[in-house]
């Protein structure tokens, strides 16, 4: 499998408004059922995720900050109300906050 990100950004939009308001209620979080898992990363120094449990793709949705998400040699900006899916194949994700920190909603099957 190459390695690289798709921005799915257009086929996915994703209301940053009402997630943080949502957020801001519940605070961080992990939420897991049998059909997907969610959790919220909050970071403000790089962090590397181990991606090789996983069966399935991984969806990066930025919610605050901004930062880069790397896969292998590939390179993705991450933004506010952006949102990547990284491929089932990767075994790693790096992701490095700019300054200010890097707070992300990850889901997976």
């Amino acid at each position: 499998c190459a390695h690289f990100v798709f921005d799915c950004f257009e086929l996915c939009r994703v209301e940053h408004d009402l997630l943080v308001s949502v957020l801001g209620l519940v605070g961080p979080f992990f939420v897991a059922c049998e059909y997907f898992d969610t959790s919220l990363l909050d970071i403000s120094a790089p962090f590397r995720k181990d991606l090789s449990g996983l069966d399935s793709f991984l969806i990066v949705m930025c919610l605050e900050g901004s930062g880069t998400l790397r896969c292998g040699s590939s390179e993705r900006a991450l933004h506010p109300d952006g949102c990547l899916l990284v491929p089932a194949c990767e075994s790693s994700a790096e992701f490095i906050p700019s300054d200010g920190g890097l707070k992300m909603l990850l889901c997976h099957l």
